[in-house]
């Protein structure tokens, strides 16, 4: 029999992110047999990459929490990842929702805004990112962060413009 590799380019997009570093090369398909493992668990395994990787750098924010240099550079780095992820996050809807939730909440503050209890409130709704998400869990989530203050909706910019074009202001 002859041996396939699985590759899906969509791991290779940005190779500036760890995930996108993930060995598929070590899942190997027989052709005409069962694969050992699915294409799933490597969606699972990359989804799971992109979770670790965004905790790895909450944990760069928290460990450079005093200086304000070093925490705007990791939040700075937090955001980029996050564009990426959610980019990523393209073939899992719930995924995709949750992964716009966070990057709306990022987007809408400032790493000089940035509280200890905000850093543990992100370290835990990073915690849903996994292949198994719910829609409650998004839900749950945005409850969270709106409870802490932290604004999960997009930014609405231009909408005086709007309505001042429109005549109503």
């Amino acid at each position: 029999m002859t041996d396939t590799h699985v590759k899906t380019n969509a791991i290779f997009i940005n190779e500036a992110m760890p995930w996108n570093k993930i060995d598929t090369d070590r899942f190997r398909v027989n052709i005409g047999f069962e694969s050992d493992i699915k294409m799933n668990d490597i969606k699972s395994e990359y989804i799971s990459e992109i979770r670790n990787s965004l905790l790895r750098i909450m944990k760069e924010i928290r460990d450079n929490f005093e200086d304000l240099r070093d925490k705007q550079m990791a939040f700075f780095k937090f955001k980029k990842h996050l564009e990426s992820a959610k980019e990523e996050s393209q073939g899992n809807p719930v995924l995709l929702e949750l992964m716009i939730c966070l990057f709306d909440t990022i987007r809408n503050l400032n790493s000089e805004n940035l509280t200890i209890e905000h850093i543990n409130l992100l370290e835990d709704i990073i915690c849903y990112i996994n292949s198994g998400i719910t829609e409650t869990d998004v839900d749950r989530a945005t409850e969270k962060l709106i409870s802490a203050g932290l604004n999960p909706l997009p930014k609405l910019d231009g909408l005086a413009e709007i309505y001042k074009e429109q005549g109503e202001i």
